[in-house]
């Protein structure tokens, strides 16, 4: 915030930006052309902008492409591991599940979970990821066998 954003709020409150284009890298795990907290809360509300935002590149068709990747890889490792035509199959699908659910807790801010410590929706994201990770480690190396 008190680096990047101090340029973006001048260009909009002083000098009356009429269009601005959204990055594409992440902030706390969501790319800031998605984020409502970033275009809708900071951007319209906060700095009053009316103006014209672009996305950068192929930005949003990005996301809709990696989502549908992710769906239709989960469902091919479903359908092999149902016919048993891959070992290790039902282990990667499991772990491309867990991908898609983590990226649905990272959406999601008012998740939180406490075991022993406090954990944010970023906290149970990366919990989340990183166990779909072995588990989808564990379906590839079971596959190569």
């Amino acid at each position: 915030r008190e680096v990047f954003l101090p340029p973006w709020e001048v260009g909009i409150k002083k000098c009356g930006a009429l269009g601005v284009m959204a990055t594409y890298p992440a902030i706390d795990g969501v790319p800031a052309h998605a984020s409502k907290e970033i275009m809708t809360g900071i951007l319209r509300e906060e700095y009053g902008f009316e103006g014209l935002v672009l996305s950068e590149g192929g930005g949003i068709g990005t996301l809709v492409y990696e989502g549908l990747a992710l769906i239709f890889a989960f469902g091919a490792y479903i359908y092999l591991a149902i016919r048993g035509a891959m070992t290790g199959a039902g282990f990667i699908a499991a772990g491309i599940l867990m991908s898609i659910l983590a990226a649905g807790i990272q959406a999601n801010k008012s998740i939180s979970l406490t075991v022993i410590w406090e954990f944010d929706h970023n906290g149970i994201y990366h919990m989340v990821q990183a166990v779909g990770l072995l588990v989808l480690v564990y379906g590839i190396r079971q596959s190569m066998h």
